[in-house]
């Protein structure tokens, strides 16, 4: 059996997009948007609920750039023990 492949036009410069930093608060998906950078400041961090009461990995969350975790107190809606164990013991 042969089995050939060809190249249909796609080309590197389709694959080029603009970069723009996350900012505060927001959330994208590691692996799926394309080299995420957290704007200056901002820490790089799971979402919570990534890890369930066991330690185990959730799938499907993805992370979140935030200026909070390491600030000394617990934020319940973004930061949990897993993603932020500086802040919440």
């Amino acid at each position: 059996m042969l089995i050939i492949l060809l190249s249909v036009g796609c080309t590197t410069k389709n694959l080029w997009v603009s970069k723009k930093c996350i900012g505060d608060g927001n959330s994208y998906v590691g692996g799926v948007d394309i080299n995420p950078i957290c704007c200056s400041g901002l820490k790089d961090i799971d979402q919570k609920g990534r890890y369930d009461a066991n330690g185990d990995l959730n799938f499907g969350t993805g992370r979140i750039c935030t200026s909070k975790c390491g600030n000394g107190i617990c934020d319940t809606e973004t930061e949990d023990p897993y993603n932020c164990s500086v802040d919440c013991h």
